[in-house]
């Protein structure tokens, strides 16, 4: 049962969305580090991680989470912490097809510690998000109050120009991503 706290009414809680494989959470540290760096952030200290992550295991070791593509959600606010569990709708074919994108009228906050967070406040992602899949386009891209280049909405933005990967910096306003992070700690960004 969800406990309606401050997570419920005014956003203050963190999730993570993570892609498991046969059974195996992707990159499942970088999302433990950044849920509790947001759960810090949001003064969440009530909160254990290693409850957090006794749940995960339990979930992960579910029969049906042991074969094909699935997506594990852990959502945290004071009150509450839930596991669930979906399918992953992304396919292969998907990745080979790409993706069409175009820009969001909607202005990321470089300014706003939260835009700095994965935090319940998702909203405007997910409403663009929506909105632009009825035109037939998979992925928003915002802009931030300047102009400057951020993020998908549910995205990081890379760019290959002669051999080099560029990336806009985190000040420009965005989610520190995982792929993002997975990316800068392989590979030389400009």
């Amino acid at each position: 049962m969800i406990i309606a706290d401050d997570g419920f009414f005014f956003g203050i809680g963190a999730f993570e969305t993570i892609a498991v494989k046969d059974g195996v959470p992707i990159l499942l540290s970088h999302h433990y580090d950044r849920l509790l760096n947001t759960l810090k952030f949001l003064n969440l200290t009530n909160i254990s991680m290693d409850e957090i992550k006794r749940e995960v295991k339990n979930t992960l070791e579910n029969q049906d989470m042991q074969k094909g593509s699935k997506v594990l959600k852990i959502t945290v606010s004071k009150e509450n912490v839930l596991i669930s569990t979906r399918p992953n709708t992304y396919r292969k074919k998907d990745y080979e097809k790409g993706f069409i994108t175009d820009y969001s009228a909607v202005r990321r906050n470089e300014t706003s510690p939260l835009t700095y967070h994965k935090t319940l406040n998702y909203g405007d992602c997910l409403m663009e998000k929506r909105s632009f899949r009825k035109r037939g386009i998979q992925e928003p891209i915002f802009l931030n109050t300047k102009g400057e280049l951020s993020e998908g909405a549910t995205t990081n933005i890379f760019f290959v120009k002669d051999k080099d990967i560029i990336a806009p910096p985190m000040s420009c306003g965005m989610l520190p991503g995982i792929i993002r992070k997975y990316i800068y700690d392989s590979c030389k960004i400009k």
